[in-house]
């Protein structure tokens, strides 16, 4: 299973796997539960986790994968706040994660999705750090020019 298989789905909680692509839709896999189920293009909007970024207050964004890795890091020193904690709790958690989040953009619902879906994607081995992403974008670029 590959990163960029991933989605998140409007309206349904959690993580899925895309497993074929129709003209009006998606058969995708839950990866808590391991349901297999089609989605209607037309009733839901998926989005792939490589396309997600957060807001930096310099104006940039910053890749939702590289979040990740970042969490995962420091997840022995900062271990990552409960989804249900306080506003409080969640947003501090955040600041020592990425310190330089763009407060105003970046909500609290935003942090509680990331952490829930850090774990999600955690538990099936699909976090890595970010010099292994950046390395593994390499690789796929180095690919594309040999094809084309």
């Amino acid at each position: 299973m590959k990163f960029s298989e991933i989605v998140s789905i409007t309206g349904l909680p959690g993580l899925y796997r895309v497993l074929n692509s129709k003209s009006n839709g998606v058969v995708v896999t839950g990866l808590e539960d391991g349901k297999s189920q089609f989605i209607s293009v037309r009733v839901h909007a998926i989005s792939n986790l490589e396309s997600i970024s957060m807001y930096m207050k310099d104006g940039e964004t910053r890749e939702l994968k590289f979040i990740f890795s970042d969490m995962l890091k420091m997840e022995n020193d900062t271990p990552p706040a409960d989804s249900k904690a306080s506003n409080d709790e969640l947003r501090n958690y955040f600041k020592k994660i990425e310190p330089n989040h763009d407060t105003e953009r970046v909500h609290v619902s935003d942090i509680k999705k990331a952490i829930k879906w850090y774990h999600i994607l955690k538990s099936n081995n699909l976090i890595k750090s970010e010099e292994d992403w950046k390395k593994e974008e390499g690789t796929a670029e180095e690919e594309d020019k040999k094809e084309g």
